[in-house]
């Protein structure tokens, strides 16, 4: 009895072990499209986090360095059109240096832009980044410290008296 329950076991196994085999093949496919899927993600987050840190980082300086003095040299103190768009295109031109040109083609590359499409996001990101800083600098420089030093805590309340 036991020999012929061991036959049909076999026969059962051997029967179905492709379909397990099937099973196994289509697991495998769908974990490897995750996997690289997640890796594509991982790269596109960190393409566009490198630009996001060249675009504060060339905002800054040129706000320091020539907004600051075209500001001082100016009667009422405003831009013109014109140094604006210049302070702009010297933003972009900022950006460009810190990405390099291997790092330029590398976030166009991993975020499926032409290079057309890549500087039309750079000057959307000088924009935004600008607007940023213009209408809330303490908490973007705030932010970017607590970045930095690696904490991901929220800010302590805001009091006026000091106390907590």
């Amino acid at each position: 009895m036991s020999d012929s329950l061991l036959m049909a076991f076999g026969r059962v196994i051997g029967a179905l072990s492709p379909i397990f085999l099937a099973i196994l093949s289509w697991l495998a496919i769908r974990v490897a499209a995750l996997i690289n899927a997640r890796a594509r993600a991982e790269r596109v987050r960190s393409a566009l986090h490198r630009l996001d840190d060249a675009v504060f980082t060339a905002v800054r300086e040129v706000e320091q360095v020539l907004v600051v003095s075209l500001k001082t040299a100016s009667a009422d103190g405003s831009l013109t059109d014109a140094e604006r768009a210049a302070v702009k295109g010297a933003a972009i031109d900022a950006v460009r240096k810190y990405v390099g040109a291997k790092g330029w083609l590398q976030v166009g590359t991993v975020l499926g832009l032409s290079n057309r499409e890549l500087e039309r996001v750079l000057a959307a990101r000088v924009e935004a980044a600008v607007y940023d800083l213009r209408g809330h600098p303490a908490r973007v420089l705030s932010n970017v410290l607590r970045k930095a030093l690696g904490s991901h805590a929220a800010p302590p309340p805001h009091t006026t008296n000091g106390s907590q």
